[in-house]
């Protein structure tokens, strides 16, 4: 049986500011995931509406910095209105698994510079 941990990330960010990010290493049985073929999206949810609002894949806002399951998101625009976001993270990989990895809350708060 796979024993893997789901990393539950939750962050806060300025609504049309870019966001600096955060780097995740994947493992699976201790061991790190290969992302070598893997295709990545990450899914933003409004928690109030359940709308998506924005989506970010491999070369813009995710990137995978080793195949050795390690992982960047961020440097991005959190084009978004001000509020709560469900988001995660979704991996479609080499071996045909499609796994959530990743996932948790997003706060965006408004900016108050014009």
């Amino acid at each position: 049986m796979a024993n893997f941990t789901q990393h539950i990330y939750d962050f806060q960010a300025i609504a049309g500011d870019t966001w600096s990010g955060v780097v995740f290493t994947i493992t699976l049985n201790d061991q790190p995931l290969s992302l070598s073929g893997a295709i990545i999206a990450a899914s933003f949810k409004n928690i109030s509406t359940r709308i998506t609002e924005q989506m970010f894949t491999i070369g813009d806002g995710l990137e995978i910095v080793d195949t050795d399951g390690v992982l960047m998101f961020g440097g991005v625009e959190m084009d978004m209105p001000h509020g709560r976001y469900n988001y995660d993270i979704q991996f479609d990989l080499a071996t045909g698994e499609r796994k959530t990895y990743i996932g948790g809350i997003a706060t965006l708060t408004k900016d108050i510079t014009p």
